[in-house]
């Protein structure tokens, strides 16, 4: 019988190029058709819109959660100077003017903590939007749409405290702002563009001393051609003359305000008494805010490692993402206390990195990609939606400042009831936004425990106004007086010259603020009692 010819051949054998040759047709089968040019920029603007939607959405709910001590204080400052308070002399602030006209044109719109709170998000919404453009430019709109959504979400973290209206956020719109017009400028060529990346550096400067980023990337991009060296001196020269006008203005604000005082507290205070920290307090310090911000940054965070390996192997204008990361995170640095809300400086970056990662694996492996993305947002989006369907004591725990809020909201409202607009008050003594929410005045010109308040002679005139006669009718002791007094005088001045007269009612902690007033005042608003007229700053006081 014949065997068949099945059983007398062998099977052939599959070579290594056979083999690798379908490996390649498996994983080409993976990835996404391509789409026309034209089409894909269609898709990518249609996602920012999107995005920026999305941005809104998730922003909008915090527009009634209250503000903080910071957002409080600076809207109380810059109305005190819109109705004639000289600023850095009647009320101080260790922060440029940039931030103060921003302010007055929010507590113009609306002297109330939601329009602060719209202000912020019209902020997140715009910064998505640069974000969104930035990706588009360094490497092309899939990179752009999906920064954009990204940081939609992880830019409102209630852990960085991304949906305050603080000054690291009203930096980081003009900062991303310079670094997008310095890229459009290495596109097409208008020196135009490096005027408007100047100009917008300088903006992001006059909000917080730090916000030098936008500024700094500008003129790296400016210079890093491969035109001659005279070519390059004229591109960082024409950035610089778009940031001079700015800053001269503000430069001449100060001079005709009193010079001293302005530097003072624009780099006087800081450099003395914050850049003076060893090294070792600044670890301390940066490592004690990891557990506080990781929630909020280790997703993207791990992403933007991928996309970092993805920018180092590839040429073009990718460099500028890790670079401006490497800038913000030096900026961050430069504050030296590293509260949660200074690490929104280096967000959009880290967004950036992030999209790069997930575009670059998308080629290959579309379902890598998505998981990175999912991966990039979750930690923030999680919580967000656990937020939404909490009970509102969840809500009073998730949300920083929702609590405290609450609370000095009860304590202003008790105060004016209870005073005149003459009256003064202290908040012991870092609780700014009770001034703004009370419509009252402090007796010194430092809000904040963090400022001159530090100093022996600002300390003993604070002590003088508490003792002697016509001192504020109200003290709120919301910390401990002698956390700002350690020799205990000032904690015996408000026994001997204060009486406790009320306390915000319900279910609060044991060591919530309550009300001192003085002895020699009635509770009553129509019995006058006389209060000096607020001290002026003393700029350089030991």
């Amino acid at each position: 019988m014949a065997t068949p010819r099945a059983s007398i051949l062998q099977a052939p054998t599959r070579s290594p190029l056979t083999r690798g040759l379908r490996r390649r047709g498996r994983l080409r089968s993976f990835r996404l058709p391509e789409v026309p040019p034209h089409v894909a920029r269609r898709r990518a603007a249609l996602a920012l819109g999107g995005a920026a939607l999305l941005a809104a959405a998730v922003r909008i709910p915090f527009i009634w959660a209250g503000i903080g001590p910071d957002e409080g204080g600076y809207a109380f400052i810059a109305h005190q100077w819109a109705h004639g308070a000289a600023l850095y002399q009647g009320v101080w602030v260790d922060r440029p003017q940039g931030l103060l006209v921003l302010y007055r044109a929010i507590t113009d719109v609306g002297y109330h903590a939601w329009t602060i709170r719209t202000a912020a998000a019209l902020a997140g919404v715009s910064l998505t939007l640069i974000i969104g453009a930035i990706g588009w430019m360094v490497r092309g709109p899939a990179t752009g749409a999906i920064a954009a959504f990204v940081f939609a979400i992880v830019g409102v973290g209630p852990h960085i405290e991304g949906f305050t209206m603080n000054s690291e956020l009203a930096a980081a719109v003009p900062a991303a702002g310079a670094v997008a017009c310095a890229i459009r400028w290495r596109m097409v060529g208008r020196r135009r563009w490096l005027l408007a990346a100047g100009a917008l550096g300088a903006g992001a400067l006059l909000m917080k001393q730090s916000g030098f980023d936008g500024i700094a990337m500008a003129l790296v991009i400016a210079v890093a051609t491969a035109d001659p060296m005279r070519a390059r001196a004229r591109h960082a020269g024409l950035v610089l003359a778009g940031a001079s006008v700015p800053l001269a203005l503000a430069a001449f604000h100060g001079l005709i305000n009193g010079w001293s005082s302005y530097w003072f507290a624009m780099y006087g205070w800081r450099a003395h008494e914050e850049l003076g920290k060893t090294v070792g307090k600044r670890i301390d310090y940066f490592l004690g805010e990891m557990p506080r911000i990781g929630p909020d940054l280790l997703g993207v965070s791990l992403v933007a490692l991928v996309g970092l390996a993805f920018c180092i192997r590839r040429r073009g204008l990718v460099w500028v993402i890790p670079a401006w990361f490497l800038v913000g995170f030096v900026a961050i640095n430069v504050g030296g206390w590293y509260w949660p809300h200074y690490f929104v400086q280096v967000v959009p970056a880290l967004v950036l990195l992030a999209a790069v990662a997930v575009t670059s694996v998308r080629r290959w492996s579309p379902p890598l990609a998505v998981v990175l993305a999912c991966g990039a947002v979750a930690p923030v989006a999680v919580n967000l939606v656990h937020l939404a369907v909490t009970s509102k004591e969840g809500r009073l725990k998730g949300i920083p400042y929702k609590r405290g809020y609450e609370i000095d909201r009860q304590i202003a409202r008790f105060i004016r009831d209870h005073s005149t607009p003459r009256d003064t008050f202290y908040a012991l003594a870092s609780r700014a936004d009770l001034y703004f929410l009370a419509h009252r005045s402090p007796p010194i010109p430092y809000l904040w425990a963090h400022s001159p308040l530090q100093r022996r002679s600002v300390k003993d005139a604070l002590r003088n106004e508490l003792a002697g006669p016509g001192g504020p009718k109200f003290v709120v002791e919301s910390r401990s007086a002698r956390s700002l007094d350690k020799s205990g005088k000032v904690a015996q001045i408000l026994r001997d010259h204060y009486r406790f007269v009320w306390r915000p009612p319900g279910r609060l902690p044991k060591d919530s603020p309550m009300v001192l007033m003085a002895r020699d005042a009635s509770l009553s608003a129509l019995v006058p009692y006389t209060t000096h007229r607020p001290l002026p700053a003393v700029p350089g006081t030991d």
